[in-house]
């Protein structure tokens, strides 16, 4: 088990926990424990990390942008202002030509998260229902019930869940690894997400799925006018996915892009 709770930003956090799993022999690590305090912020040396890690992730034919919009789509969301209903209309519309690629065969975790069909027949949008148990016990009625806003991606609850036994359960690999999505809204109304993650590429995956979280955090808080809060995030599984048949980094390409990273900021000799 490790810990990383000494980063305010969601980007040097993963940073954190990368250098922790290049330092560790098996290059792995079971109960891999992310809080981060402000995760939206994208401060300098953040923004640094994301630029420069996005020109590795493209010359591998990958981008933080494709990873972050399997868990939310951004893009959508704001070229529709910020309307939900719009925004969840043209994603359902245009998912068969996004599941058609080839990361996305076994679905996406923004389809898992706006559409789901209970076991009645009856179509449901997950996210939308926890905004609107969130605008009416908080924010209407005044009743901050603090651990009730679930997205569980195992039942067909108004839980809000991604893995489903039905259709996962024979697949060993290949998705979904987010398994459990929660929201918390404390007394001072701010917003706070925990996502659990089954299995956890680092450097395929992980900083991908962290700016998805922060963006679906921060469309949540627009949708229900609370602050954001913290993030946290436990992979039960993490891995450094270097070698061609994953990622398609070498390790010294990983060990050069910290030692960069750490560079950032301070005054040449």
């Amino acid at each position: 088990m490790k810990v990383i709770d000494t980063q305010h930003e969601f980007a040097t956090a993963w940073l954190e926990a990368t250098r922790h799993l290049v330092a560790k022999p098996s290059h792995d690590e079971y109960s891999l424990f992310l809080y981060i305090e402000k995760p939206l912020d994208i401060g300098p040396r953040s923004k640094f990390i994301l630029e420069e890690y996005e020109k590795i992730l493209q010359k591998k034919d990958n981008s933080l942008n494709m990873v972050a919009d399997t868990i939310f789509p951004s893009g959508m969301y704001l070229r529709n202002k910020r309307d939900w209903s719009l925004m969840r209309n043209e994603y359902l519309e245009k998912y068969e030509w996004i599941k058609g690629h080839s990361s996305n065969a076994w679905g996406t975790y923004a389809h898992r998260l706006l559409h789901r069909e209970l076991l009645s027949g009856e179509i449901i949008d997950p996210l939308g229902c926890v905004i609107d148990k969130i605008n009416k016990w908080v924010i209407e009625l005044n009743k901050p019930y603090k651990a009730s806003y679930e997205i569980d991606f195992f039942d067909e609850s108004l839980d809000v869940s991604i893995y489903r036994g039905t259709t996962d359960r024979n697949r060993p690999y290949g998705g979904p690894c987010l398994s459990h999505l929660s929201f918390k809204v404390d007394a001072d109304k701010r917003l706070h997400i925990t996502a659990l993650y089954r299995s956890h590429y680092y450097l395929e995956k992980a900083l991908g799925n962290l700016f998805g979280l922060s963006r679906l955090l921060r469309a949540m808080c627009e949708q229900t006018n609370l602050r954001a809060g913290s993030m946290t995030c436990l992979s039960t599984y993490g891995l450094l996915d270097t070698g061609a048949s994953r990622s398609g980094l070498v390790l010294k390409e990983v060990e050069s892009f910290i030692k960069l990273s750490d560079e950032f900021g301070r005054p040449n000799p």
